[in-house]
Parts: structure tokens; sequence; C-alpha cells
């Protein structure tokens, strides 16, 4: 407080805060109508249930992301080892609409940034959002790539699992094999499968030259989370292998200096951004269900934790 010599005043408004595990959603959502509770993490299911008691929904500002990874080989020996074939694949998915009529449009999700750079993120700048839909370039692309009307790309598997803090995000990846049906004639089988498992297998090597549609959360700083999957080449979970792009994360990423880290980091994601092993889609925003008594709550972004508490006003 600035009593203290600090310039916000982050005292909370409220005496007594009682904190409760509540693993199952249904119950969260029961508890906020019920006036027994104040705000809960719940997600777009539920919404109802919440208002029906008078409560409310917000979203606090990008909390998670969507990741399309391509699992690359070690010897070039899959269609995605083609940079072209990614881009092209990249071009043929309509990510705008795709935000607009699955989760609502931006209130919910916005397509800007690249994996976990988003406007809040340390380096990023608007260069670095999805690659616009596209779909004449996108054919183009793969002819050029080799695979005219996608002849000789193989049967797609896309990998996903149902994500607690992330609404959707099987129906966000069958949309995304349906635009690739459509626009690129793909053969595309969507798998779910719980997302420990889909961990495991990749670690295992069993994902070679498949897909995998993820989620995760967003940071302030994605320097750590980029060269642990671009720049390393001690564990199994490597985006690609190409020795030049390694040293080029592993140098960006060492640069501490906080005048020179911000370029340097956007010269480092614009290049992998180029490379699109990791294809984005966007962010979504954290949905969170206030109960009636709540009057104002304004939490901070890039955090799936409650925040900024000191702004939780009652009524």
């Amino acid at each position: 407080q600035p009593a203290n010599g600090l310039p916000e005043d982050r005292r909370m408004k409220f005496q007594t805060l009682n904190m409760l595990q509540v693993p199952e959603e249904s119950t969260r959502a029961a508890a906020l109508r019920a006036g027994q509770a104040d705000i809960a993490p719940v997600s777009l299911d539920t919404r109802d249930q919440v208002e029906a008691g008078g409560g409310r929904m917000i979203f606090s500002d990008q909390g998670g992301y969507f990741m399309s990874f391509f699992i690359l080989s070690k010897d070039s020996s899959t269609p995605f080892d083609n940079k072209n074939v990614r881009r092209a694949m990249s071009h043929a998915f309509d990510k705008v609409t795709m935000m607009e009529q699955l989760y609502g449009g931006s209130v919910v999700a916005v397509t800007k940034g690249w994996g976990a750079v988003t406007p809040s993120t340390e380096g990023y700048s608007p260069d670095l959002d999805p690659l616009p839909y596209d779909p004449d370039l996108a054919r183009k692309m793969l002819a050029d790539a080799g695979y005219p009307d996608g002849k000789g790309i193989g049967k797609v598997i896309i990998n996903t699992f149902p994500a607690a803090v992330h609404p959707y995000l099987p129906e966000a990846a069958q949309v995304m094999a349906d635009y690739w049906r459509k626009e690129l004639n793909l053969d595309v089988e969507i798998r779910t499968t719980e997302e420990d498992a889909l961990g495991a297998a990749w670690r295992a090597g069993e994902l070679v030259g498949q897909v995998n549609f993820s989620t995760n959360q967003c940071r302030s700083d994605a320097g750590g989370i980029t060269n642990y999957l671009h720049g390393r080449d001690d564990h199994t979970r490597q985006m690609h292998y190409d020795p030049e792009i390694k040293k080029a994360v592993k140098e960006a990423v060492a640069v501490f200096d906080p005048v020179k880290r911000p370029q340097a980091l956007n010269d480092m994601y614009k290049m992998l951004h180029d490379e699109q092993v990791e294809m984005n889609v966007g962010y979504i925003n954290t949905p969170w269900g206030l109960g009636s008594r709540v009057d104002a709550w304004q939490p901070w972004p890039l955090a799936l934790h409650i925040t900024g508490r000191h702004t939780i006003t009652l009524k």
C-alpha cells in the first residue's frame, strides 16, 4: 500500500477468505448457484447453472493457448518434415471462424500470438499471429511440395485430450480436421486420449509423423518453454532436429539484458513462427464463475489461478 512506499493499494477488501478444494466442476457450479461459494473455476458447459443462481462468468485474459505440434522425424522421412507442408496445413485452417463459432468470439478465444507467446508476453509482436486462412495458397504450397490434391500425405492422425481449463479442445481439433479434409483432401483421424497418456506416447517416440493438438499455460516470458521444446537435444520431446535452429534458440534465451532480451526473443520467435512446427491457433481466456454477491473482480492476465484478490469487492 502507499503508506509502505508502494504505488498501489493491494490490501484486501474483505476480512476472511475460505479456500476449499472441490475437484468436480458440477459441484463447484452448484455451490456458486446456492450461494455457498463466491468464485470458482468453471467451464462454458456450466455457464447456465452459474447464471441461474444470479451469478455470472468472467474471463481472465490469456490463460491458456492452443498448440498444434507436427511431430517430426530424425531422418526427414515424413511429409511434415517439409516446412511448406506444415505452412500449407496452417493456411488451410480458418482459425478465426473456428474461434467465433465454437467459442463465441474474442470474449473467450482470440486468434493472436504464437504458442505461449501472447500479447502480454515479452517479445510479442503482431507478425507472430497465426497464418491467415488462404486455401488457394495452401493447395498450391502442398502441390509444390510434391503432394497435389493431398496425394501421398497418407492418413493424418491428430491426437488430443479433454482439458479441464481449456473448453472444447477435442471439438476444436475436429474443426481443424474438417478444414484439412475440405481444403486439402486429406484423410484425417482424430484420436482422443488422456493428457498423461499422450505425453508418454510422445516421449516413447510413438507419435512421429502425427499431430498433437494440445494446450498449455500462457507465459509472461516464454523463453524457458521455447528452449525446452526447440533448443534442447537432451530429452525425448524435441520439436525438430535442425542444429542451426537449436543454436539460435539457445543464444536468444541466453540474453538476460532487460533492454536487449525482448528483441532477442522476438527474433527467435519469428524464426520459429516461420517454421510452423508449432502451428499457432490462438489463446483462450480462462473462465471463472462468480456468485451472486460478488460485485467486481479484475484477475490478472497470464494466470490460471486466482490473482488480483485485492480487486474483489462484495455487494
